[in-house]
């Protein structure tokens, strides 16, 4: 662990344990959920998919023209996928005689594509 991302890891490491209490609440759950987003931001830290600009130590990632590129298909992706899914669900809370509690799945459903999308597009490299 490098002493100069310090302020990084920390600030990581809270917002990794306030968004899974706004998941999960205070129950055992937010223990794995905040390990795994922090996972996730200590990957994106060390991956060599972003620039790293010392200069802005709670922000150090900075996307260069590739990643930029990266971002922009996985958006279209997300929007595309959540859109759909938004109108299919529409059509079928229609068709069928129940009520369907899944319209709301459509950006849920976007913001995993988004980054499943710019996992796969970044690994490729």
């Amino acid at each position: 662990m490098k002493k100069e991302f310090l302020p990084y890891y920390i600030s990581r490491a809270i917002l990794s344990g306030a968004l899974a209490i706004v998941i999960f609440g205070m129950s055992w759950q937010a223990i794995p959920l905040s390990i795994f987003f922090f996972s996730l931001f200590w990957l994106y830290l060390h991956s060599g998919w972003f620039k790293i600009d010392l200069t802005h130590p709670f922000f150090p990632l900075r996307r260069d023209q590739r990643a930029q590129l990266v971002q922009r298909k996985a958006l279209i992706a997300a929007l595309v996928v959540g859109v759909l899914t938004f109108i299919g669900q529409t059509f079928l809370s229609d068709l069928l005689p129940l009520p369907l509690l899944s319209v709301n799945l459509a950006i849920p459903l976007a913001i995993v594509v988004y980054f499943i999308m710019q996992f796969v597009l970044l690994s490729r490299a």
